[in-house]
């Protein structure tokens, strides 16, 4: 499912993304990887709030040790309006290849920009082509920088989105999908995962 999945990425279908995720999550309610891509998707649409997602994916990030891990965390404290702990996550992550160059300096860039390092933040900011990002990835961070107010803050441009052909027709992941549940013969899967990580018992999260 990589493959559809970076497909999803390229047309920028996050919404179709977070889906799969969801839906996958129900076969896979241990795998941490797509914990976290469910996390980082239910950021964007604000399907969870942060403040929900921020202690699993700490214990999960502590546990784990995973660059994009603390690249989620470090968005999710973003939108918590914590951006100075934010800051704190880049080490974990930068230059290890979790993120683009650009998401990196995107999301230091907007930190720094609320954290009220106007300058340096804007700095950063001025250099990210917004081009390469998702729509939804886009909208949240125009958002996060016009609520700071900052005059001249560099947000980035939401474009139109080319609608997509035969909208009615079942996505092939979908069908994908829909024939790995037809071989689950006598399996009775639960309409939405409780994800956990071996080790820790103790947390768990409730997808909307």
């Amino acid at each position: 499912m990589r493959q559809v999945f970076s497909s999803l990425t390229a047309q920028g279908r996050s919404d179709d993304m977070l889906a799969m995720c969801q839906t996958l999550l129900r076969f896979e309610p241990g795998n941490a990887d797509l914990i976290n891509d469910f996390h980082y998707l239910a950021l964007l649409h604000g399907s969870l709030p942060p403040d929900k997602i921020i202690p699993l994916q700490t214990k999960m990030a502590e546990q784990l040790a995973k660059p994009p891990y603390f690249s989620t965390l470090m968005l999710a404290e973003i939108l918590a309006g914590r951006p100075a702990v934010a800051l704190t996550r880049l080490p974990k992550f930068a230059g290890s290849h979790a993120e683009t160059p650009m998401t990196e300096t995107a999301m230091e860039g907007c930190a720094r920009v609320l954290a009220g390092e106007t300058e340096a933040g804007s700095s950063l900011l001025k250099t990210v082509d917004w081009s390469g990002f998702m729509r939804q990835e886009r909208s949240v961070f125009g958002k996060l920088l016009a609520k700071s107010g900052i005059p001249g803050a560099p947000i980035p441009e939401l474009k139109s989105e080319p609608t997509v052909a035969d909208p009615g027709q079942s996505p092939a992941w979908r069908k994908t999908l829909e024939r790995l549940q037809k071989d689950q013969t006598g399996d009775v899967l639960p309409s939405l995962p409780a994800p956990r990580v071996k080790g820790a018992d103790d947390w768990q999260t409730t997808p909307p």
